[in-house]
């Protein structure tokens, strides 16, 4: 059991990135429809295992919250999402100050991932460092349980200001499209595994990636523990600027607000 517990993580995002890849390969769908198959295929898996192996029980079960954890990230989130990146995508060509579209497209993917991840983290910061900011942003923290579908519960205002941010450094790098639909995918699935309440381990993969593992503590209601974790995608910045938080040993008791 263990040992299946140290490859949930990363079977999850080979599965949903095999699915994705394969549908390119041998359909031509757009690639939003694409994405979207792919999306749906790893929530599926995702619940399933959150039935088979939960990091807690009790949150399996609906204090009442699913119909609006739905609507939140069912339908508004991906429409926010969608409102920035188009957004971003008519603003003037003449702010782009960096051409990657003469590298390959990982290397397209790998500087917007982390120029975005950068604004995210700083901003998230920010969120719970500003007492009016916080004000905002507690309708994510307000929560009673962490598992998938309460990914996307955030109130709007919050949810636009993050993913603009997320998305602009396509208004100043020039990319390949795909590259921009990559990051949003990648954000999409470390977003649902950064929720999922799966007992998994993720061991070194913690210090890259910001999974559930770390982001249950920063649901925890206690300030020391929940002022950790920033990261959406990525956990480098916690670990550059000292503020991640992971262990072994110790789980998180009660998450929420106080």
């Amino acid at each position: 059991m263990a040992n299946l517990k140290k490859i949930i993580y990363p079977f999850v995002l080979m599965f949903s990135f095999g699915f994705l890849f394969i549908l390119q390969s041998f359909t031509h769908l757009e690639f939003k429809l694409i994405s979207t198959i792919a999306l749906l295929a790893t929530i599926v898996l995702v619940a399933r295992l959150e039935q088979i192996l939960p990091y807690r029980k009790d949150w399996n079960q609906s204090p009442g919250d699913h119909r609006m954890d739905f609507l939140f990230t069912m339908i508004l989130f991906p429409l926010i999402v969608g409102l920035c990146q188009g957004i971003i995508q008519f603003m003037p060509e003449n702010l782009k100050v960096l051409d990657l579209t003469v590298t390959p497209v990982l290397v397209q993917f790998l500087v917007a991932l982390i120029a975005a991840e950068f604004l995210f983290y700083w901003l998230h910061r920010l969120f719970h460092e500003s007492t009016s900011l916080w004000k905002i942003h507690y309708r994510h923290h307000s929560v009673r349980r962490v598992y998938w579908m309460n990914a996307g519960t955030f109130n709007p205002i919050d949810l636009f200001l993050n993913f603009f941010l997320y998305c602009l450094p396509f208004a100043f790098l020039k990319t390949e499209p795909i590259a921009f639909e990559y990051v949003l995918y990648f954000s999409a699935v470390t977003g649902l595994m950064e929720h999922a309440n799966i007992d998994f381990r993720a061991g070194f993969l913690n210090y890259i990636f910001n999974t559930a593992e770390l982001h249950r503590w920063h649901h925890s209601v206690v300030i020391n523990e929940s002022q950790t974790n920033y990261g959406k995608a990525l956990s480098i910045f916690d670990v550059l600027f000292a503020t991640l938080k992971t262990s072994k040993t110790d789980h998180v008791t009660n998450v929420g607000v106080e």
